[in-house]
């Protein structure tokens, strides 16, 4: 999350009065759909104060007007510490992540395989779209199965193309047809609607499969991860991009708060 902080308060926060912050903000952004959010930063040390940030953006909330749609700004009150905030707002369009504090939390189900269908929820989520139920999907690289069973539960009919096995579950579920294969042969027998990937594989290998199914139409959507290398990661990034704008429009490249060495790349192809 970032913001332009229009005032530090360094008082103790229990105690300081919720118009002061309201003040504060006002000189930041308009006052009508202002969206109230309120956090401490992702650290063990930090979230010992996460309580106070709650108590203190519902007191800002019974101050300001509720919004009535999508709120045009993002007002920030980051606590710091008992006696430490930053306080601003950044605007809706302009906002690095529309989540408190930038951290899309996401449950983890009981039937999901592995913790990969977290960061699946959390790119759909920044996306705006998302596989409606009868959309085709094609997951490149799905075993064990953790984004396939979470398209499988919205509706979504789902090749998976992996040449290693999925749960035995998965295996059984009527939506799904597993094709044994490298992602990297592999065809599609008819155009899907979205195409997804999570493959453990070299970056820019990676994106120039992604890059071929867009230019050759095989699927609408896209939404994939790239895994990074220790070093070096934002040229290669940069790249990848470029690799990737060769074949779908509207590119977004993302680090989003469940993944770990990699980003998520979302893009739709028009016409």
């Amino acid at each position: 999350m970032g913001f332009e902080v229009a005032q530090v308060l360094t008082e103790p926060l229990a105690d300081v009065e919720p118009g002061r912050i309201s003040e504060a903000l006002a000189r930041a952004a308009p006052r009508q759909n202002l969206e109230v959010q309120a956090w401490t930063p992702d650290s063990d040390d930090a979230h010992r104060w996460t309580g106070l940030a709650e108590s203190l953006g519902q007191r800002l909330r019974g101050l300001l007007p509720s919004p009535t749609g999508p709120a045009p700004w993002l007002a920030q009150v980051c606590v710091l510490g008992p006696s430490l905030a930053a306080v601003g707002a950044v605007a809706w369009r302009d906002a690095v992540s529309r989540a408190p504090g930038g951290r899309e939390r996401q449950r983890r189900e009981a039937f999901a395989p592995s913790r990969a269908a977290l960061k699946l929820e959390e790119a759909l989520q920044g996306y705006g779209l998302s596989p409606a139920r009868g959309d085709l999907c094609v997951d490149l690289g799905a075993a064990p199965g953790g984004w396939t069973a979470r398209l499988v539960a919205r509706g979504a009919r789902v090749i998976a193309v992996d040449p290693a096995s999925l749960t035995p579950d998965l295996t059984r579920h009527p939506g799904i047809r597993h094709v044994r294969a490298s992602a990297f042969s592999f065809e599609p027998p008819e155009p899907a609607d979205w195409l997804f990937c999570d493959m453990a594989w070299r970056p820019l290998e990676v994106a120039q499969l992604l890059a071929k199914w867009g230019r050759r139409g095989w699927a609408v959507h896209l939404c994939a991860n790239l895994k990074l290398p220790m070093k070096d990661k934002n040229p290669l990034i940069h790249r990848a991009r470029a690799i990737l704008g060769a074949g779908w429009d509207e590119l977004r490249v993302r680090q989003l708060y469940h993944d770990r060495d990699e980003v998520t790349v979302t893009a739709h192809r028009r016409g």
